[in-house]
């Protein structure tokens, strides 16, 4: 029997999406963030990067967006650094994600960062998030991490299981990370949705009647993520993030996810947001 990576494979190898989709996000994007014009990055470019209608794989990784952009040179030095090849991977992941101490940019984590190398370096480098990380663990190759690894460290350790299996495979590293959705319980979107449509379908599963303030609803939790160290409640709570990333908004239970969810500064409280 193939195993389930194999299986895979074999369902997609002649879908025109799985064959095309790759050369619309890397042409795009690779040129967007090539290092060589990351002077003319705009915050736009950065953002519409983004969005799942626009990266085809990465859902979720909007909600960082208004931290990572509030400083928009910070963010191409940040670019700058993890795309020059020049200096090992490491050293540059070091430097976005000191060991012991806040990352350089906020927001800023693996779920972000790896796409970027990703869409840049197409040939070299996997991408890192929940999703693939969940698939690996269901396959029973998820790399051991020792005791005071930094981050740098297990990426290293991820990238070379992905890389592995791309040349056991025989395919590309975006693909690869379509198969590990597939395999996680997700899948990059068949078609490219437009916001309307994406709205429909949450309105759809929630169960909302009230489109207009669903809509309004999904708008003010990004609002109070984006601005969230400039309200009363970010005085006293601080946003929860794990590897970088921002996992505070839509925090995943087993109930249910929770719109916010915050600590306390100062003690083990926590504050829900619904």
């Amino acid at each position: 029997m193939r195993d389930q990576i194999s299986q895979v494979i074999q369902t997609k190898k002649n879908d025109r999406w799985w064959i095309e989709s790759d050369r619309k996000v890397l042409d795009r994007y690779g040129a967007l963030f090539n290092p060589k014009y990351l002077k003319n990055l705009t915050k736009e470019d950065f953002q519409s990067f983004l969005l799942i209608k626009n990266n085809y794989h990465w859902e979720g990784i909007h909600r960082q967006q208004g931290l990572i952009t509030s400083d928009m040179q910070k963010l191409k030095k940040a670019l700058a650094t993890l795309l020059d090849e020049s200096k090992p991977i490491k050293t540059r992941l070091d430097f976005l994600f000191p060991k012991g101490s806040e990352n350089y940019i906020k927001g800023l984590g693996k779920a972000v960062v790896t796409p970027i190398l990703l869409v840049v370096y197409p040939d070299k480098y996997g991408v890192w998030n929940q999703k693939s990380e969940a698939a690996l663990k269901k396959l029973g190759l998820f790399p051991e991490f020792q005791r005071g690894d930094s981050f740098s460290d297990k990426y290293v350790k991820v990238h070379q299981v992905l890389n592995d299996l791309k040349e056991k495979y025989d395919i590309s590293l975006w693909q690869l990370d379509g198969v590990l959705g597939v395999i996680a319980g997700s899948s990059p979107f068949p078609t490219m949705p437009d916001e309307d449509e994406m709205l429909k379908e949450d309105v759809k599963e929630y169960g909302v009647e009230d489109v207009y303030n669903f809509g309004m609803e999904k708008h003010l939790e990004d609002f109070l993520i984006a601005n969230w160290d400039k309200t009363e409640i970010g005085k006293s709570y601080d946003l929860i993030f794990e590897e970088g990333d921002l996992v505070s908004q839509q925090f995943p239970t087993d109930v249910g996810p929770i719109d916010i969810l915050a600590k306390h500064k100062s003690d083990d409280s926590y504050l829900v947001i619904d």
